[in-house]
Parts: C-alpha cells; structure tokens; sequence
C-alpha cells in the first residue's frame, strides 16, 4: 500500500491521525470536536444528531464555518455492552496506532486516495481513559443532502431501486479490486446524494489480496445484502442487480 496522507500526533491521554489533505483540522480543532461533541446548552444538543444502532453521530461545524464534520464515537456490542458501553480493552505494549479507530480510518483514507466514492476521512482519534481501557472516535466530511439509502428507498420504485443496487454492486467490486473487504456491506450502509451512491461505515473493514481469488469475499458480501433485503421485508430480488454489479468483471464488462 502506498502512503497515505495522514499525521500523527498525540497530547496526554489523546492521540490521532488527521488528513493531510484538510489542514482546518489541527490538534485544537480534533480535540475541540471530540470534547464538544455532546456539549448541552439548557438540556438540548447544540450539535445535531443522528441515532443509529451504532449510537450517535454528531454534526459538528469546523471553525471556518463552511465545512462540517460528521462525529462517531464507536460503541461496543453484545453482553460486554452492558458493562462498558463505549470503552475499549487495549493492552498497555502495543503502539496506539493499531486500535479500532485507526484502523477504520487508514483503510477509508486509502480507498478515498484512489477516488473511491466514500465521504472524505478527517480524523480518528482514541482518548485513553485508563492503562487498558480507550474510547475511540472517528470522523468524516459531513455530506450534505446526502440521504440513507434504506431511508430513500421508501419513495423511489423498484426499477430505480435496481439502478442503485446495481452501482452498490459495482462500487462493491471496485473495492475488492482495491484490496479492501467491507465486512458489513448492508442497505443501511449507503448513502445517496443525486444520482450517486457512497458506501460508508468501514468499522471492522481489513485489507485482502486483490491477487487472489476473491470468490470468499463477494459470496460473503451477496449473503449479507440479501440478509439486508430480507430484515426491511425488501424484494428478494433486488439481489439480482447487486450480484450482477458485484460480478461486473466476471461479465466482461472490465
């Protein structure tokens, strides 16, 4: 992999990477953004908020005005949630730069340096909270108008449904052939803006050998969107155009 445009700092029990490539993000503003993302002014949000089973991500103004910033602070699942709902194991020996968030953000950054079609990474950073526990956040350029795919599809009909469907495939098979694998590629983890559609979320993503046969990795990616369809009670056979994007190569279309 090339290298990718990024620093690195730390300061106390703060450390982050920031895009080179959006120098408004200096390490006051990353800490401003990951201090002032739940700030309450008389018991409201003064930053709006958008719920989703991954908790809440907060839109939050950079200091120019111009530009704004979609905040995540991961949050943990299963029975461990109960416990720690936001803070993360670590282990005190290895470097800071392999935790969760960081990953996430390499592996965008990376996809968004070769123009693939994804809101553009700013930061990650994680806030030490103890010698083994972490809390990690993440942030990309806030995409305005941009509307959740699964949200959108309420209103358009089946044959646009497929149109769109279909670029996801593709997009889907551009990303395997830039050597990442989306581990939770799902309707809900779309978001559409005019005519075209950005994949998001890249939580738990990994890097594969496009080399390879990546046979495993679209099976995989076919299963998890058809489990999609099936929990919103979506036409099974907006599958179909998926797949065929999915196998864009396989067609002879490349």
């Amino acid at each position: 992999m090339a290298d990718l445009r990024y620093t690195k700092q730390h300061k106390g029990n703060l450390h982050w990477l920031t895009n080179q490539d959006f120098p408004l993000l200096n390490k006051e503003e990353v800490e401003r953004l990951i201090q002032k993302r739940k700030q309450e002014c008389e018991g409201e949000e003064v930053f709006p908020k958008i719920r989703t089973s991954r908790g809440a991500f907060w839109v939050i103004p950079i200091v120019d005005g111009k530009s704004k910033v979609i905040v995540r602070q991961y949050k943990r699942g299963g029975l461990i949630a109960k416990i720690f709902t936001k803070n993360f194991y670590c282990c005190p020996f290895l470097n800071w730069p392999t935790w969760r968030s960081y990953s996430e953000f390499k592996n965008a950054l990376y996809l968004w340096e070769n123009d693939f079609p994804i809101p553009r990474p700013l930061f990650a950073a994680t806030r030490k909270v103890s010698s083994w526990r972490y809390q990690a956040f993440i942030g990309y350029e806030f995409l305005e108008g941009a509307q959740n795919l699964l949200v959108a599809s309420e209103h358009l009909s089946f044959t646009r449904l497929s149109e769109l469907f279909h670029q996801v495939g593709v997009q889907a098979f551009d990303m395997l052939r830039l050597g990442v694998m989306h581990n939770d590629l799902h309707v809900g983890n779309v978001l559409l803006l005019g005519e075209n559609v950005f994949i998001i979320d890249f939580d738990k993503s990994y890097r594969i050998d496009p080399q390879t046969d990546t046979s495993t990795c679209r099976m995989r990616l076919i299963e998890r969107w058809r489990r999609s369809l099936r929990r919103h009670k979506m036409p099974e056979d907006l599958i179909e155009p998926y797949i065929e994007g999915l196998n864009y190569e396989m067609s002879g279309a490349i």
